[in-house]
């Protein structure tokens, strides 16, 4: 059998699903031992599980990937093919690796992802153990977040889902981001994609007044400033030890976003602005106990038309990363017990009082019970 699909360069590629292919080259089911569910997103279950071929790595993670009907292309997921074929072709200290992939000789469209696994996410660092990193801590974290993004970019491609759920950390305190599934070349300056990308406390204004950039129904003209975005408001839960704007729903998001940064410029896709509507938000105060230099960087992740946000780049040569206090080393990150599965389904994890929220996959981690009252990360 073979699949036609679209690479992640945008080509057309053939996959041989055969002796010789894609499935061929894969290992075994048997050859690991699950020893317990660490998370479940839309697109499968992920186990802890031992590698019994490699005495030297033998903890691992398994992302056994669940079938939807819209998603299925000859019994294999195409958001499964579009991981498979990202993660195998980037290679980046900041980005999770992928080392095999396996497969059940009797049931060759049950497809799982072998992972190096990583013992916290973001997520559970700030919800459950409650944590409160120093200044030289963030500096850390959120330079090894820009550092893997820049490779994404680097290859023109957009992870259009970035969050703490898809921020895990090593025992060592190497960051390394997951979750590909809705990532997606740099499409034509021309061609519209679909705005509901983004969980929704980390999504763009582009994508919530798609008004502001001149489009209708349906798509959305953007590109990698929506990461960019998301990397700022990451930034601002980690300075804040608290999501920086909850939002229940899309209205709510948007009044979120106008409360911290005012009503913003309207702008055009010609870039062309207009200061009429422009007034002062809540970020200066919010964040007013930290350095210029933060609030500078903050804000430039921030702004509100996308071509004058920071690119990746310009936010690694910042005045911030080389002012006091020095950044931490990654060693010397704080370290907690295994986090995976500590949230599962039905615990019902909150961020004072509120749920994570909504939207996307989840990476590698844990869901949240919708069955809870309270809004949650998703």
């Amino acid at each position: 059998m073979k699949l036609d699909i679209l690479s992640v360069t945008g080509k057309r590629k053939v996959l041989d699903y055969g002796d010789n292919g894609l499935l061929g080259s894969c290992v075994g089911i048997a050859h690991f031992k699950k020893l317990n569910r660490v998370g479940e997103g839309t697109y499968g279950i992920v186990y802890r599980a031992l590698d019994t071929r490699s005495p030297s790595t033998p903890i691992i993670a398994l992302k056994q990937i669940r079938h939807t009907i819209s998603d299925t292309r000859d019994g294999i997921p195409t958001s499964t093919l579009r991981e498979i074929s990202l993660l195998r072709s980037l290679k980046h200290r900041n980005i999770v690796n992928v080392h095999d992939i396996a497969v059940d000789p009797e049931n060759v469209d049950e497809v799982t992802l072998v992972m190096e696994y990583c013992e916290q996410d973001l997520a559970n660092l700030l919800d459950i153990h409650k944590m409160r990193y120093t200044p030289s801590e963030v500096k850390c974290l959120m330079h090894q977040l820009l550092s893997g993004l820049s490779h994404l970019h680097k290859h023109s491609l957009l992870h259009r889902d970035l969050k703490p759920q898809n921020l895990l950390l090593t025992s060592t305190g190497t960051l390394k981001i997951a979750d590909f599934g809705l990532t997606r070349p740099l499409p034509p300056s021309s061609r519209p994609m679909t705005p509901t990308v983004c969980t929704i406390w980390y999504r763009p204004p582009e994508l919530l007044f798609p008004e502001g950039v001149g489009e209708g129904s349906g798509g959305v003209r953007y590109g990698q400033a929506v990461d960019m975005w998301s990397v700022g408001c990451v930034f601002g839960e980690l300075l804040l030890g608290r999501p920086l704007m909850p939002g229940g729903d899309e209205k709510e998001q948007r009044e979120l976003i106008i409360q911290l940064l005012g009503h913003g410029p309207a702008w055009t896709r010609s870039g062309r602005t207009s200061s009429s509507l422009r007034s002062e938000g809540q970020l200066e105060y919010l964040f007013a106990s930290h350095t210029k230099e933060t609030r500078r960087l903050l804000r430039g992740l921030l702004w509100w038309n996308p071509r004058d946000r920071y690119r990746v780049n310009e936010c690694l040569r910042s005045a911030y990363f080389r002012e006091d206090p020095v950044m931490q080393r990654e060693e010397m990150l704080p370290t907690f017990p295994e986090g995976r599965g500590e949230v599962s389904r039905g615990m019902g994890g909150n961020v004072n009082g509120e749920k994570r929220g909504r939207g996307g996959d989840d990476g590698y981690v844990f869901e949240w019970d919708e069955r809870e009252d309270k809004r949650s990360r998703r």
